[in-house]
């Protein structure tokens, strides 16, 4: 995208040196300009006419390192779509925190391994407790009878009784519970640190996108005032009150204002990118669905 928008550039400021040449050949058809001035405008001309065949090459350099990436044919045709306008987009901090929190990988692993941890926990602690059980039992004895092949009834026990189980001078118990206590405490602070980086990073990543946006913001205006100047200085050189050099000054202030929108457009959807892949949503971003593979 960068390389077609600069042939455009090139190829806008040739028509611009072209429609300065034929000027010139107008005020010197008047009168109002000496023969020897159009030279300078035909140099100029020359000069983005070299600059459109080196954008030209740059593009189509562009499209083949495209074409390689994509692993297609090399003849297949390429045709950037631009938007007009990009997005201005000025995320809010506390929201983008909240869905680093939501999607981010790594902190969401600690809020598991706490999980794991507390059940540890639990475990180590439940061990340690006395363990009061009921015991009962019924039995029935006798004799089968060969008559009616029935049981002949002789006795009945029934039996009842507590239990108590009281781990005392078990180290082992009371060892597993210092160490899930611990491991739960190193847990906890391992989260800790990990959401203190996610947030610095989600910090980072805003700021990045804010600045971004604000220098895309004055390459609009510079670019937007760079374009009026040379507007107006054409209309001045038509009236014969401007040089050659004037104009061919502010086309090369145009075109350099243009080129550094382009360049910190770049660097906005740059930041943009890094900000989506802070907060985990590159994929809804660009609405990119994984499907898992079902066995059948």
């Amino acid at each position: 995208m960068q390389a077609k928008r600069q042939l455009e550039i090139s190829k806008h400021a040739l028509e611009r040196a072209k429609e300065l040449l034929e000027i010139n050949k107008a005020l010197i058809a008047t009168g109002r300009m000496p023969k020897m001035e159009i030279i300078q405008a035909e140099a100029e001309v020359a000069n983005r006419e070299f600059a459109v065949l080196t954008a030209e090459k740059n593009f189509e350099a562009a499209r083949l390192s495209l074409i390689k990436v994509l692993d297609i044919d090399k003849n297949t045709p390429i045709i950037p779509v631009e938007e007009t306008d990009i997005k201005l987009f000025r995320p809010d901090i506390t929201l983008c925190e909240t869905l680093a929190l939501k999607n981010r990988a790594d902190y969401l692993q600690t809020n598991l391994q706490l999980q794991i941890a507390e059940r540890n926990l639990l475990v180590a602690k439940n061990n340690r407790l006395w363990n009061l059980s009921l015991d009962t039992s019924y039995n029935i004895s006798g004799t089968d009878s060969s008559a009616g092949n029935a049981w002949d009834l002789k006795k009945k026990d029934w039996n009842i009784g507590l239990k108590l189980n009281i781990p005392i001078g078990d180290l082992t118990i009371q060892q597993n519970y210092i160490n899930a206590k611990i491991n739960m405490e190193k847990t906890k602070v391992r989260q800790e640190e990990v959401r203190e980086t996610v947030e610095v990073e989600v910090m980072d990543a805003v700021s990045e996108v804010k600045k971004a946006l604000k220098q895309v913001e004055l390459a609009r205006k510079m670019r937007e005032l760079a374009e009026k100047k040379l507007e107006i200085e054409m209309e001045k050189l038509k009236a014969g009150r401007s040089t050659n050099f004037q104009i061919i000054t502010f086309q090369n202030d145009m075109v350099i204002a243009q080129n550094n929108e382009i360049d910190a457009t770049i660097a906005y959807n740059n930041a943009l990118t890094v900000l989506d892949k802070t907060i985990g949503t590159t994929l809804e971003t660009w609405k990119i669905e994984i499907k898992e593979n079902q066995s059948e």
